[in-house]
C-alpha cells in the first residue's frame, strides 16, 4: 500500500532519511563523502532558504532533520540529491544510480516528536557499533557543534547543547530498550510522525516519555 501523501509544512521541521541504491556503502571514502554532503548542505541551505537542525551521515544513507520555511522541500531534496550523486559519481567513476527509491520523509508535528528523532538519529552510530558515544562520530553535525570539528554546515542554534549540554549529553547517550527503539522507526516511517498502537489503541507511552 502506498504511503499518504506527506503534507507540506512551512512552519515544522522534517525528519528524512535517505539511502544509497540496494544499500550499497558509499563507492568513495567516508571523508570524501562527508565533504561532498558539507559543500553541498552550505549550498542549498543558501540557495532554498531552508533550516538545518541535524545531519548524520552513515555508510550507506543519511538522516537530516530540516525545516522549509518557504514549502520548497522537494525541489530543495530534488537539487541536494541530484548534485551529490553526479560529485559522488565524478569522484568515483561510477555512472550508476547513487540513490534508491526507498526514502523516508516525516513531519514531525510536535517538539516533542522533534526530540525523539533527533536523539534516535544521532544514536545510529553508536546503535551500528561504529562509535562509543553519539558525540564522538565524525560525519555528524553534533560533534561539530560541540566544537570538536569544524562545522561547514550551517545548523540552526541547538538550545539542547546550549542549555544543559552535561544533561543532554547524558540523555542522548542513553540507549532505549529494542521495543521503543522499535516504536521510534515505525513512528519515522509515516508520512506524520505517529506513534502505532496496540489492540486496545492505548497511546504509546512514549507519546509522553522521551526516548
Amino acid at each position: 500500500m502506498p504511503r499518504k501523501k506527506i503534507p507540506l509544512r512551512s512552519d515544522l521541521p522534517y525528519s528524512i532519511n535517505i539511502r544509497t541504491n540496494n544499500g550499497h556503502f558509499f563507492p568513495i571514502p567516508m571523508e570524501s563523502v562527508w565533504s561532498c554532503y558539507e559543500d553541498y548542505l552550505f549550498l542549498v541551505q543558501k540557495m532554498f532558504e531552508i533550516k538545518i537542525h541535524s545531519f548524520v551521515l552513515m555508510s550507506n544513507h543519511f538522516h537530516l532533520i530540516s525545516s522549509f520555511p518557504l514549502n520548497n522541500q522537494g525541489e530543495c531534496l530534488n537539487y541536494l540529491l541530484r548534485e551529490t550523486s553526479k560529485e559522488i559519481g565524478r569522484l568515483s567513476g561510477n555512472k550508476n544510480h547513487l540513490y534508491g527509491n526507498r526514502n523516508y520523509k516525516c513531519l514531525l508535528s510536535s517538539y516533542h516528536y522533534y526530540l525523539q528523532s533527533y536523539k534516535y538519529n544521532y544514536q545510529n552510530p553508536v546503535r551500528a557499533h561504529i562509535s562509543e558515544t553519539p558525540e564522538s562520530y565524525r560525519y555528524s553535525t553534533l560533534s561539530g557543534l560541540l566544537g570538536q570539528s569544524k562545522l561547514v554546515i550551517p545548523v540552526e542554534n541547538d538550545l539542547l547543547m546550549e542549555e544543559n549540554l552535561e544533561g543532554n549529553l547524558k540523555w542522548l547517550n542513553k540507549l532505549p530498550d529494542p521495543e521503543n527503539l522499535i516504536a521510534v522507526r515505525k513512528a519515522l516511517r509515516r508520512s506524520v510522525f505517529e506513534f502505532p498502537r496496540g489492540k486496545d489503541k492505548k497511546r504509546h507511552a512514549l507519546e509522553t516519555d522521551l526516548l
